[in-house]
């Protein structure tokens, strides 16, 4: 089975009462303090042993202010080159642009070598790409993103029965659109599969 990896698989749209990564830092400074966000990055990367490139590349960001695309993408070539020892089969893609943000892209084979794979990811690139995702430019883009696909959003929520006013706000709808754990298995979760399929609509890619 080949599991598509955009770097950092952003928050995406349909989600369990939020947003939720596994391995996420231990902390969770607000998106906009990226000396804060860099700092637990660094410090859940040192814990959890991170290779010492990733390390340097978030040391550097702690002095430039950011992660660039560059920057990220010479860590996801890490976690091809620990791959191609690891002799897990993949795939690099053309980068993508998610959440109005260029983020590199690849497949890799999953099922029985999906745990070798992690940690390739885990040691190699996995700090580096949070941190990039979640710095304040690309939580800007993801911002932008959403409120440029909220007029056909909010027309295809209304097609479906939904009453929002006109001055609703982005975070409004995004609450909207939010699954509750005990949704599965009831009708709710019929509902929100059709509103999440509004947000494809929209070419909302997530937030």
């Amino acid at each position: 089975m080949a599991l598509v990896r955009a770097a950092f698989v952003p928050c995406l749209a349909i989600v369990l009462a939020g947003c939720a990564v596994a391995d996420e830092p231990s902390a969770s400074p607000a998106d906009g303090d990226f000396a804060a966000l860099a700092a637990s990055a660094l410090e859940d990367a040192r814990a959890d042993g991170a290779s010492a490139a990733q390390i340097r590349i978030i040391e550097e960001s702690l002095d430039s202010g950011e992660v660039s695309f560059e920057a990220v993408q010479g860590a996801v070539h890490a976690t091809f080159a620990c791959f191609d020892a690891a002799g897990v089969r993949y795939e690099e893609l053309a980068p993508a642009v998610t959440n109005g943000i260029l983020f590199p892209s690849y497949t890799f084979e999953g099922e029985d070598n999906s745990a070798i794979a992690d940690e390739c990811i885990q040691a190699n690139s996995n700090f580096v790409e949070m941190l990039y995702m979640r710095q304040p430019v690309a939580v800007e883009a993801a911002n932008d993103a959403f409120e440029a696909g909220m007029p056909v959003l909010i027309d295809c929520l209304r097609r479906l029965g939904y009453e929002i006013d006109d001055d609703v706000t982005a975070d409004e709808l995004k609450a909207m659109l939010v699954m509750q754990e005990d949704d599965i298995g009831t009708p709710k979760e019929q509902e929100a599969i059709d509103r999440f399929r509004c947000v494809g609509e929209a070419g909302i890619d997530g937030w």
